[in-house]
């Protein structure tokens, strides 16, 4: 309990040090990378012992949302994931854990019965959330992670901390005690006050942006800014990157602070399905992209906007890159772990999986890279302890050697273990569990906890 009084000590002054921030992100890190490196507990023989230990309805988000990628994050004993109308926090492990079916430990309440399309980010005591009417109407929430300011009732139903106008469709990012999203209305980067102070007021509370980097008139993304190393970065519908000072300094002026973008590298062609998120790792920007012709590609950019870049102001061009699918619906996340990049691809209707380093890789403007192996099916990856985990179209949850030597024969590589799980389900692991959401064709929605 002495824990608990802490946060919630932590909280109420939004006291957000980085250096000590406790964090939980839909794709890992800040950077999107989809590697799970704190985790050491997931192993093959762990997966050969799994069960389903309890389930939750979401409610029904509708049946034309059955692909959206609706992902749940956990932050210590506790599983955060939206649902219509409001934000549901369940209690999932430890020694106050639900079993067989779950109901809410808390619900933190939208007051509209918006949708969330993907997930939260929970980071220095506040989980923060997306929700909008899909049109012209949206906010960011922040909530107390744990279900008590702003809360009452059994179970507690809580009102947010603050929230800010933005219409946006993915999770937000946070880094460095602010929180950044796109705006899909007004074509700008925000970036809020994670402790809901500076620029913030009003009883219930109201945040302004910080500072904004306006994009242009851009295709509308639905699309998760990564940040890393102090820079924020973006892509757009059509494929543009863009990449903008994180601490609204280089590049910004005025009052309220307006950015101007430190780098860019514009497509060679024109999209028209969703990005999946930018990926930064390893010193480099991983985006799928629109290609010259009418396909797609897997592009490469020198993070910090030097190799390959020039002019004023800055343009990049690719590293290196490659064909990729035209097919896959964007959502279809990348990642990249220990020098590898892992691409969804509906080419071949599996994972393929490059060098980071580009490899082999011959031809100029456009390159064809050589894959290193494949494995599965056209499906986000998570790499975790050295293992390659994705679910399965028809159900079940799959894990491959993410090195792509144990099981693999001729480049292509089988499942060393598996474990239960829905269909269509987007995966969280989190101390060697799963959490996987999944939405059936009628739209009803339910969390799964699976160890």
């Amino acid at each position: 309990m002495a824990g608990r009084r802490v946060w919630v000590v932590l909280a109420v002054l939004g006291v957000l040090l980085a250096a000590c921030d406790v964090q939980a992100s839909i794709r890992s890190d800040g950077g999107n990378s989809g590697h799970n490196a704190a985790d050491t507990t997931l192993t093959t023989g762990s997966m050969a012992g799994m069960s389903t230990r309890f389930t939750a309805s979401l409610g029904n988000v509708g049946a034309t949302h059955v692909n959206v990628p609706l992902t749940a994050v956990v932050l210590n004993d506790t599983v955060f994931v939206p649902a219509p109308g409001q934000l549901r926090a369940f209690t999932a492990t430890g020694p106050n854990a639900c079993s067989a079916v779950c109901a809410p430990t808390w619900i933190g309440d939208f007051g509209h019965p918006w949708f969330s399309f993907v997930g939260a980010e929970v980071s220095g005591g506040s989980v923060f959330v997306m929700a909008a009417d899909l049109d012209v109407l949206g906010q960011l929430y922040a909530f107390d992670t744990n279900g008590v300011t702003n809360c009452s009732g059994s179970p507690a139903v809580c009102q947010p901390l603050w929230t800010a106008n933005i219409l946006a469709l993915d999770a937000p990012t946070v880094a460095d005690g602010r929180v950044y999203a796109f705006d899909m209305l007004t074509y700008e980067i925000k970036v809020y006050d994670a402790a809901g102070q500076q620029g913030c007021a009003g009883s219930p509370k109201v945040c302004q942006p910080l500072w904004t980097v306006p994009l242009g008139e851009v295709e509308l993304p639905l699309q998760r800014i990564a940040v890393v190393d102090g820079t924020a970065y973006i892509q757009d519908r059509r494929g543009t990157v863009m990449a903008s000072d994180a601490a609204g300094v280089v590049g910004c002026s005025g009052s309220p602070s307006v950015c101007q973008p430190r780098w860019s590298a514009p497509t060679p062609g024109y999209g028209t399905l969703l990005p999946s998120p930018t990926v930064v790792a390893e010193g480099k920007v991983f985006v799928r992209r629109p290609s010259a012709g009418s396909g797609s590609e897997l592009a490469v950019f020198d993070a910090a906007g030097v190799t390959g870049c020039s002019g004023t102001p800055t343009i990049c061009a690719p590293l290196w890159s490659t064909p990729v699918s035209t097919l896959t619906p964007g959502i279809a996340a990348l990642a990249v772990a220990n020098g590898k990049v892992y691409v969804p691809n509906a080419l071949g209707h599996t994972v393929q999986v490059y060098a980071t380093s580009g490899a082999g890789c011959t031809g100029s403007g456009p390159m064809t890279c050589p894959p290193l192996f494949s494995f599965g099916v056209d499906r986000t990856v998570t790499i975790d302890n050295g293992l390659a985990v994705q679910s399965g179209a028809a159900g079940g949850i799959s894990a491959y050697d993410a090195n792509g030597v144990l099981g693999c024969s001729a480049s292509v590589c089988a499942p060393i273990a598996t474990a239960p799980g829905d269909a269509t389900s987007t995966l969280t692991i989190h101390d060697g569990k799963f959490f996987g959401v999944s939405i059936d064709a009628t739209g009803a929605a339910r969390l799964t906890g699976i160890w």
